[in-house]
């Protein structure tokens, strides 16, 4: 076979290979893959792909092994430095997997992959404009992505521009309605802007299906706080520290409002057991 024949040929097994995959039929993608590899061992689609194919099905450690020879291979692919990227935060090695990201985006600014899962990073570290910037591009590239939109509005919420995110925490309901963590999310964005009586009709409304939820009865809490239903508010951080005993926020917020009440008592217990939890947090224990 001529070379251009050969590369024609590969290029049309890559192709039906990236097919199986995403129809989740990766043991069919394999095959073709190593045929192509086995006449072209240095063909960096191949070897991405297969990289890839070892990430979907669980195999982290090997997805970086071969998705960094696929960056050696060809250095300038921004989609390859995404995806070790993602392998690389997948075997817990965040730092690494932050700066391929970074390499991602500085090859092709507006990747939308590689913006998302740096927004996350973000997010998790508590840079949040930083995380609002990133997600807003993963967003014009991903309109209907309902992980993005999600991710999106928790930035505007960390940003303090909880209306910004209301809209997409309902698009990502329209199409995921069942989305606890967008429900959540949702409730949370409507108590801060002063919702309260909606926030707390829509976690009592998710009770019924969600009754071992923590986090459930801690944002029905603050919402009940907000509504000026003090205790209810306790009754329902009471049961959010039943279900998760070691839930700090919990403790710290139950903690004022057991100060506020004039039950000093209970104040301090929460907030001894907030310290011990996480002792070094001057920011909440010293408030």
């Amino acid at each position: 076979m001529k070379s251009g024949e050969a590369n024609t040929a590969a290029k049309q097994a890559l192709a039906q290979a990236t097919a199986h995959l995403n129809a989740g039929r990766p043991r069919q993608a394999e095959v073709l893959i190593r045929q192509v590899l086995q006449d072209e061992p240095d063909n960096h689609e191949a070897v991405n792909l297969l990289g890839m194919l070892a990430l979907n099905t669980g195999h982290a450690p090997e997805a970086v092994e071969l998705l960094s020879h696929a960056v050696q291979l060809q250095h300038r692919e921004a989609e390859y430095h995404c995806n070790l990227g993602v392998a690389l935060l997948t075997t817990n090695r965040a730092a690494e997997g932050e700066a391929a990201l970074l390499a991602a985006l500085q090859l092709k600014p507006a990747h939308a992959m590689a913006n998302f899962n740096l927004g996350l990073i973000n997010l998790q570290h508590g840079r949040f404009e930083d995380a609002r910037r990133n997600l807003e591009k993963a967003v014009r590239k991903m309109p209907q992505n309902p992980a993005a939109l999600n991710a999106l509005g928790v930035a505007h919420s960390k940003c303090g521009k909880p209306a910004k995110a209301l809209p997409l925490f309902r698009a990502v309901l329209e199409a995921q309605p069942n989305d606890l963590d967008t429900q959540l999310n949702l409730a949370g964005a409507l108590t801060e802007i002063g919702k309260t009586t909606e926030a707390v009709a829509h976690c009592e409304a998710l009770l019924a299906g969600h009754p071992g939820q923590a986090r459930l009865y801690f944002i029905l809490a603050v919402a009940l706080s907000g509504a000026k239903r003090d205790l209810d508010a306790v009754e329902a951080y009471e049961q959010a520290l039943a279900l998760e005993p070691e839930f700090i926020d919990a403790h710290v917020n139950l903690s004022a409002l057991y100060a506020d009440r004039g039950g000093l008592d209970a104040a301090l217990a929460h907030s001894k057991t907030a310290c011990a939890l996480k002792p070094n947090d001057v920011y909440r224990h010293g408030q």
